[in-house]
């Protein structure tokens, strides 16, 4: 069996790819001063932001008070005394008081 020799390309210069050379300017722009002063109040708000989530997850779980009080009721109302399975079944094959 013939060996395959693996051949890599050599890094294309920016004189060969024909794109100019890209150098990082430190010098402030507007915009980098707007993107750090919105990463820094960014960063003082994550705090307040993930507490008011946990908050909102708890008011989701825990159900107030008065929302008890109305689903007590409406469980009053509705909750009507059903014969058990058994007794139902009786009475279907005959067997049942009536």
């Amino acid at each position: 069996m013939e060996e395959i020799p693996v051949v890599t390309p050599a890094p294309a210069t920016t004189e060969q790819s024909g794109l100019a050379p890209v150098e990082a300017s430190e010098a402030p722009t507007p915009a980098r001063d707007e993107l750090a002063t919105q990463r820094a109040r960014l960063r003082e708000l994550m705090p307040r932001i993930n507490e008011t989530r946990i908050d909102v997850s708890r008011a989701k779980q825990e159900p107030s008070p008065q929302e008890l009080q109305d689903q007590e009721a409406q469980q009053q109302e509705t909750s009507v005394e059903k014969p058990s399975l058994w007794t139902r079944f009786w009475k279907f094959v005959g067997f049942g008081e009536e």
